[in-house]
């Protein structure tokens, strides 16, 4: 593992989640591209490494966001954990493995901090939840196809191929 390397793509993808917002929406909800970089660390990274690499995801998401310091990092740690642990059940190189995992990880995500929502302050939308879901499910597979070709680059362990 390459420490620098993984420091810059958490600031690319924290820094495109906040840059493209705005530009690329679905009914007022934006796709959650930290949320599919967290995914592809727990896919694809060793259980230490995507542990960390998950939770400090979620707190420089939290750091950006007004939601309470910790949830985001509460809640891509958990979800790293689950991953993380059911990961050599799943077929990882199969897009569609991508978008349902991305699919479950943003809906338990969304279920954490609706959650919170309902409890501490004021409720979230549940429309703008589903909507940031879909578009977060429907992304994952090119984004993290795209970043399956950098990880010689993060010095991720590349998988032999038996001729």
């Amino acid at each position: 593992m390459r420490l620098l390397p993984h420091i810059l793509l958490a600031y690319l993808a924290v820094g495109l989640q906040v840059g493209l917002g705005g530009y690329v929406h679905l009914g007022g909800a934006a796709p959650n591209l930290v949320l599919i970089v967290a995914v592809f660390f727990a896919l694809y990274a060793t259980r230490d490494v995507a542990l960390l690499a998950c939770f400090v995801l979620g707190l420089m998401q939290d750091l950006l966001t007004q939601q309470t310091l910790g949830l985001y990092a509460l809640s891509y740690g958990s979800i790293a954990m689950a991953i993380s642990t059911t990961s050599s059940m799943l077929y990882r190189d199969h897009p569609l493995t991508h978008a349902a995992v991305a699919l479950l990880a943003s809906l338990g995500t969304w279920i954490l901090l609706l959650i919170h929502s309902w409890i501490f302050g004021p409720a979230l939308s549940i429309r703008a939840a589903f909507f940031s879901t879909l578009l977060t499910a429907l992304i994952a597979p090119a984004l993290i196809y795209f970043l399956l070709k950098l990880r010689p680059l993060l010095g991720m362990r590349v998988p032999r191929r038996w001729t």
